[in-house]
């Protein structure tokens, strides 16, 4: 921590340029080795807990893959099956189908020049504006699902 005390000579010189950056260099080269140093330190001291994480990791990790996977099957076959937006409740929780627009671009001669680069906030601010047709551009809705559970009594 020497360089802590150099530091405070170093910033309060008068020292400019080159010769300022010659002086600097040996205390960014002590303050560099010592960040080095405690960084491997702390590394040495969380490796335990890292490969204990790790464990615990993989012992859930097969379980969460076949849950993700159905989780995903599932909602695929939601958002295929009921196209409304309304929000399907029930004594478990919810479903809920946010929309928002969102935009792709068909054909780039047709977009307007103030939109050219197709900025997308400037697009995003139009469509929030209302606009639903941009020459060049295709603006659709864009669905998604939310779960959300409710809580049980005892939670």
């Amino acid at each position: 921590m020497k360089e802590m005390k150099e530091v405070a000579v170093l910033l309060a010189s008068k020292a400019k340029g080159v010769n300022f950056a010659k002086a600097a260099l040996p205390v960014l080269v002590g303050i560099s080795r010592e960040v080095k140093e405690i960084e491997a330190r702390k590394e040495n001291e969380a490796g335990p807990f890292k490969v204990i994480l790790a464990g615990i990791a993989e012992k859930y990790k097969g379980a969460l893959d076949v849950l993700g996977e159905v989780d995903a099957k599932v909602r695929e076959r939601v958002m295929n099956e009921y196209q409304d937006t309304e929000t399907i409740a029930g004594d478990e929780g919810e479903l809920v189908f946010p929309c928002r627009w969102g935009y792709k671009v068909v054909d780039i001669k047709k977009v307007p020049p103030e939109l050219l680069t197709v900025d997308g906030k400037a697009v995003n601010a139009e469509i929030k504006n209302g606009v639903r047709k941009i020459k060049g551009l295709s603006v659709e809705t864009i669905r998604s699902l939310q779960v959300r559970a409710k809580k049980d009594a005892k939670d």
